[in-house]
């Protein structure tokens, strides 16, 4: 049922789905609704306005997201676990089609090189392809042992990644771990982990650098409604984890 609510959820924060349907209220309400059809199109617009404005988006997600300058960590960890949806297995091709967020593994590829890191965990990792696959994928690629990676392909969303890692290291409560997700999403992670009792250290990675240039105030860009729905989705997220609380 939470899954259900989550996909909902997510539905409700696409910024664009209260454009159109203010656009629609505008065009297709009867003529003696003439003030509520002059409103949704004075909504549509302010709507537009904000939902593609660089700047506003810039301030809400640096209030949201973590400053990078505050993590400089040197710890070493036995568990570091990476929060999947970096990307997935597309079978025509039969190779993995890697995304934004595979920032996620590198940096804990980097920590694991380094030595600071003994094993990996990859939680809901969505790529639907058989395990000897996978581990033959991260051999590859990052030259990765598979007695070194723990692979968790069945979580959907985040409160599963902490369930279903807590279950994967549920007699090792004392070990060190760290939790390598992107940085728009580490509030919700954290909350996620903590509410499961894993005691980690959260490492933000996959940041998205918006410039307060004045410049491009008023200058629309309509990539930056994609940005908002994916902020947006962190916001009920979060709240509606808060919210769920066991």
């Amino acid at each position: 049922m939470f899954y259900i609510l989550s996909r909902i959820f997510a539905a409700v924060a696409e910024p664009l789905t209260y454009i159109i349907l203010a656009f629609c209220l505008a065009i297709f309400l009867p003529s003696q609704f003439k003030k509520i059809r002059i409103a949704s199109v004075v909504a549509a617009f302010i709507l537009l306005f904000i939902f593609t404005n660089p700047m506003l988006y810039s301030y809400a997600q640096n209030s949201w997201q973590p400053r990078q300058s505050e993590y400089t960590d040197t710890t070493h960890y036995d568990y570091g676990i990476v929060l999947g949806g970096f990307g997935h297995y597309d079978n025509p091709s039969s190779q993995v089609d890697y995304q934004r967020a595979i920032d996620r593994l590198f940096e804990a590829v980097r920590y694991y090189r380094e030595g600071r890191i003994d094993r990996i965990i990859i939680t809901g990792d969505g790529l639907t392809t058989d395990s000897a696959t996978f581990y033959r994928e991260m051999q590859q690629l990052f030259n990765i042992p598979a007695h070194d990676l723990i692979r968790e392909p069945n979580a959907r969303s985040t409160r599963e990644n902490a369930q279903y890692s807590a279950q994967i290291i549920a007699d090792e409560r004392h070990a060190t771990i760290a939790v390598f997700t992107s940085a728009i999403h580490l509030p919700r992670a954290r909350l996620s982990f903590e509410q499961e009792g894993i005691n980690a250290t959260f490492i933000p990675c996959d940041y998205q650098y918006r410039h307060h240039n004045p410049t491009i105030m008023f200058i629309p860009n309509p990539k930056i409604l994609v940005d908002w729905a994916d902020l947006i989705h962190e916001w009920i997220g979060y709240i509606s984890y808060k919210i769920t609380r066991r």
